[in-house]
């Protein structure tokens, strides 16, 4: 019953940071440790997809990783994504990444997340 209650109350107070937390997680460095692909600049993500063509496997793979995780420990999350397929998220990404080079992927995740927050409550 303890186990239970503490990981309702864990989820609730991600879920609460949710809001005010995605775009502040996004300037502040040690906010969390990303793993991965996340961690390649948006320069080195067009590089690679322009280059490389098989390592856009692992791109999608990481971003739909990334997008479950989030979806997973934010309650109501989904309705952000529900409607987001891989080929629309990847995208969107790309079109950031030429925009934004210096940026990681991660963080190219995280507007991609605001902008469909935005989008949601409009």
């Amino acid at each position: 019953m303890a186990a239970k209650f503490q990981t309702n109350v864990c989820i609730t107070f991600f879920t609460i940071g949710l809001n005010a937390g995605v775009a502040l997680a996004k300037d502040i460095p040690e906010a969390f440790t990303v793993y991965g692909l996340g961690m390649v600049s948006c320069g080195q993500y067009i590089s690679d997809r322009t280059h490389k063509p098989f390592a856009e496997e692992g791109y999608s793979d990481w971003l739909a990783g990334y997008l479950s995780a989030f979806n997973r420990f934010n309650i109501g999350a989904n309705t952000l994504t529900k409607d987001l397929d891989m080929a629309g998220a990847l995208g969107w990404i790309t079109n950031y990444c030429r925009d934004h080079p210096t940026e990681t992927l991660q963080s190219a995740t995280t507007d991609l997340l605001l902008f469909l927050w935005k989008k949601k409550s409009n």
